[in-house]
């Protein structure tokens, strides 16, 4: 008697990418405006290639074929949203006649939002093993050209429709560009924006203005496929997430405890200070009281309602490295929490460390 044949679970499907775009904002940014990168030298291949990762996923919001609509509804949304944060439609530049300085220009080059199909109904894939590891292809990210690094996209957004009819929304962004508080910032007002337009009509609508319908000739309309259960050779990280207490006075962090690690602390202005591992930061933070750690969701990615206004089933948040170097990220604006006095103010700090180091 012959042994039968296992099918293979549907998560071990493929992703199809069907069509790449760019969004700018809906009005144009005003000419020279820019956000200095204080950053000694020219950003290495290390920062060229570590970005940020969050995936958000959501029910079924349209039914049907209209399921192709929710792009193009998102990118109105969008287009809307970067009129309020132009800086994520911008490129990294040289500052003028300065080679060893860098600026982020908001030029309104845009963002990438990329549609993509998977072959699974959501609710196995996100109940399968190893759901962390092809997360992966929920999210698109190409490295910043480190000879021409204007022509990169700094965010980009992959929207991916699966079998069931729910949808994951995931976004990649280099760290110069934005924190995690930033970020969740904007995708709280890009949410907004999104639910007010769709409160405007009597029902869902069927269709957008941008709204760019698949043509089904018979022939391939994907512009590539890889396998779902297939990831990329990148190493894995762990980040962690802590709240602190700044303050003018009392005991300092030691610039000596950060040795080792890539160093981006964010003033309130926007500008960015970048430290490589083998140098102390160019600006010693005074950071003193009770330290705590806290999960993104505090930040409110629960209230990122992309789509029909729905709230997201799961959430995740990741950092992917370019080397083998750790990464700090000092954020502003976290809130006292709960040892917080007079006086002080939160401060957020993001560690991620290679898992081999840990």
């Amino acid at each position: 008697m012959s042994a039968m044949t296992k099918t293979p679970p549907s998560h071990a499907g493929k992703l199809h990418v069907e069509s790449i775009q760019t969004v700018t904002p809906a009005k144009l940014t005003e000419l020279g405006t820019t956000r200095p990168v204080n950053h000694p030298g020219p950003p290495s291949a290390w920062f060229l290639q570590t970005h940020l990762r969050v995936v958000l996923y959501y029910k079924p919001t349209f039914e049907g074929e209209s399921g192709y609509a929710l792009t193009g509804w998102l990118k109105g949304s969008l287009n809307l949203a970067l009129v309020e944060d132009p800086l994520l439609a911008g490129r990294l530049r040289h500052k003028e006649g300065c080679e060893d300085e860098w600026e982020i220009t908001y030029n309104d080059s845009g963002v990438r939002l990329v549609e993509a199909r998977a072959e699974v109904a959501m609710a196995e894939f996100v109940g399968s093993k190893g759901r962390e590891e092809k997360e992966a292809r929920l999210v698109y990210w190409k490295d910043i050209d480190d000879q021409n690094p204007q022509f990169s996209a700094l965010f980009y957004v992959q929207v991916t429709r699966f079998e069931d009819g729910g949808y994951s929304i995931g976004l990649s962004w280099s760290p110069l560009l934005a924190d995690l508080i930033h970020m969740t910032n904007f995708l709280k007002t890009w949410s907004q924006i999104q639910k007010n337009s769709l409160q405007k009509k009597d029902e869902i609508p069927k269709t957008s203005l941008f709204h760019l319908p698949i043509m089904r000739t018979g022939h391939s309309t994907h512009l590539s496929s890889t396998p779902l259960d297939t990831t990329p050779p990148t190493p894995h990280h762990h980040t962690t997430l802590l709240r602190l207490v700044a303050s003018s006075g009392g005991t300092h962090q030691k610039a000596d405890r950060l040795r080792g690690f890539h160093v981006i602390a964010r003033g309130r202005a926007g500008e960015v200070e970048v430290t490589g591992p083998d140098g102390p930061p160019g600006a010693e933070m005074g950071l003193s009281g009770p330290v705590e750690e806290v999960n993104w969701a505090d930040f409110g990615a629960r209230e990122v309602a992309l789509g029909g206004g729905s709230e997201p089933v799961l959430s995740s948040y990741y950092v992917t490295l370019g080397g083998n170097e750790g990464l700090v990220m000092v954020m502003p604006g976290g809130g006292g929490g709960g040892g917080g006095g007079g006086g002080e103010e939160g401060v957020i700090m993001s560690v991620t460390v290679p898992m081999k180091k840990i």
